[in-house]
């Protein structure tokens, strides 16, 4: 799917229009290439444990059982319906490791993103009605209530710009003039 790219004229608000079937759904598996780059680092990074330990390094152990669970979720992460986004007329549905978390359209109030330790997220704010600690306290650092566990193989902004086009569409609330930046 082709986004307009909103970084082309910072200056101009642009309106994205889709024109989606009137119910749908979409599912987005999590991204293979990642999790496989994440399995591949604990493996070194364990191997690197056992070798401490066989050296007689005692962090070693700590070393190898870190980063062993670290190869054993990206494993699991990698298994068939383990991880996925799901968008539909409900909302959305994220699962990680077998968890779902369903949230509905009607709760969340916009999507964005954001950048944090050199990684692009997708983040969403909820209505202040559902407003908590941990919402608040994510409020203050990223400029969202939550965000989405991975992009799906998908770039953080033009994810953002889909979630809110699928949010629009299934509320029947006409787009706004916005850029997915994070709100200031």
């Amino acid at each position: 799917m082709n986004f307009p790219n909103p970084q082309e004229d910072a200056t101009e608000s642009v309106v994205y229009r889709f024109k989606f079937p009137e119910t749908f759904e979409l599912t987005f598996p999590a991204s293979k290439t990642k999790w496989i780059l994440v399995g591949l680092i604990c493996l070194v990074l364990c191997f690197g444990g056992v070798l401490g330990v066989q050296s007689g390094e005692f962090i070693g152990w700590f070393v190898a059982a870190f980063f062993g669970l670290g190869l054993i979720g990206s494993l699991i992460q990698l298994l068939p319906g383990a991880a996925y986004l799901k968008i539909g007329p409900a909302g959305i549905e994220s699962r990680t490791l077998f968890r779902t978390r369903r949230i509905a359209w009607s709760e969340i109030s916009g999507f964005g993103s954001f950048r944090q330790s050199g990684n692009n997220f997708v983040g969403f704010n909820f209505h202040a009605t559902a407003k908590g600690f941990s919402q608040n306290a994510s409020l203050a650092l990223v400029g969202f209530h939550d965000a989405l566990p991975d992009t799906y193989g998908h770039k953080a902004d033009e994810l953002a710009v889909l979630l809110t086009a699928c949010r629009s569409h299934f509320l029947k609330v006409p787009p706004s003039v916005s850029s997915p930046a994070a709100p200031q």
